[in-house]
């Protein structure tokens, strides 16, 4: 199963363009882990690149802008290509879903208070619990 989900501030202001009939989106995310080293709280960041299509996309240009807290749900996927005769590789989440959150700072959001404390800790939740949400009952392939 490819399942991804993380929460983290958009470290740039998202660029979408034409991609064909659609339209895509890409912005990158900075995702804190803290933990404790001998009673001192310690902070790792993570960066991740994420891409979405369509009204997805639109919504992301229209209302986020660096700093702007999200929850990203999606799959990973892997890019690859040669330049100069040297191979690189990258990965970055295709998201399905990007949820508005009110950052810290700002206490705004484009949804309610409790919607954010329900996305996050459901995301939460099923991080720690290696756990999915299915939305639909028919999706099930068995």
């Amino acid at each position: 199963m490819n399942k991804y989900m993380a929460i983290g501030n958009l470290t740039q202001d998202p660029q979408c363009k034409e991609a064909g009939n659609s339209k895509v989106c890409n912005f990158s995310i900075a995702i804190n882990e803290y933990y404790y080293v001998d009673g001192a709280k310690k902070q790792n960041t993570f960066y991740i690149d994420v891409e979405c299509w369509s009204k997805q996309a639109e919504n992301c240009v229209k209302f986020l802008s660096k700093g702007k807290k999200v929850a990203i749900e999606g799959k990973l996927k892997s890019n690859s290509w040669e330049k100069n005769g040297q191979k690189f590789s990258k990965v970055f989440c295709s998201a399905e879903r990007v949820h508005f959150l009110a950052s810290e700072e700002s206490g705004h959001s484009s949804t309610p208070k409790n919607n954010k404390e329900k996305i996050e800790n459901n995301i939460e939740n099923n991080i720690e619990n290696d756990e999915v949400e299915i939305d639909d009952i028919d999706d099930i392939p068995f």
